[in-house]
């Protein structure tokens, strides 16, 4: 993966860490902020967009496969050549405020994860490790994904070399 996230635990040295920094290609964040607060910021940033993606499932907004679309076809393409935050500031701060206070209160703010999440671990329909969770795994397994997103990855970077 092009992205490496340094987070730095309770024990680990800044010797550790600076030897991190020096073997990783960038980009890398290096994750800071208060002492025993989860500081990964992809994770936190993927498990928000899970929290809303099982939200919008579950209130029968979209399926499964319209937000796989709406994701791949969305940020996964669009944030790529401008970054995340210059977006916002091409859409304008002030459109992004009116989106957020129209669209937050339909946002997702439940702190566990959702029912149906909770009853297909109960069923044992853990994903690709079982064959069945949200997606049936019967017929493409995960090791098929897997070389399929470092096909995809290898690619871009590739492509991404040759861009002044």
């Amino acid at each position: 993966m092009p992205l490496v996230e340094l987070v730095k635990g309770e024990r680990t040295s800044e010797a550790t860490l600076e030897q991190l920094r020096q073997c990783s290609a960038p980009p890398a964040t290096h994750g800071h902020g208060a002492q025993g607060r989860p500081r990964a910021a992809w994770h936190r940033l993927q498990h928000a967009l899970l929290r809303e993606a099982f939200h919008i499932i579950q209130e029968g907004v979209a399926s499964i496969e319209d937000i796989d679309v709406a994701v791949n076809s969305g940020p996964a393409c669009a944030f790529q050549p401008t970054a995340y935050w210059r977006h916002a500031d091409m859409v304008g701060l002030d459109m992004v405020q009116a989106i957020d206070t129209y669209l937050f209160p339909e946002l997702s703010a439940a702190a566990a994860p959702p029912a149906f999440l909770i009853e297909l671990i109960a069923r044992g329909d853990l994903g690709a490790k079982t064959g069945h969770g949200l997606y049936d795994w019967t017929q493409r397994t995960a090791s098929d994904v897997l070389a399929a997103r470092d096909r995809f990855i290898a690619a871009r970077l590739r492509d991404a070399r040759h861009i002044p």
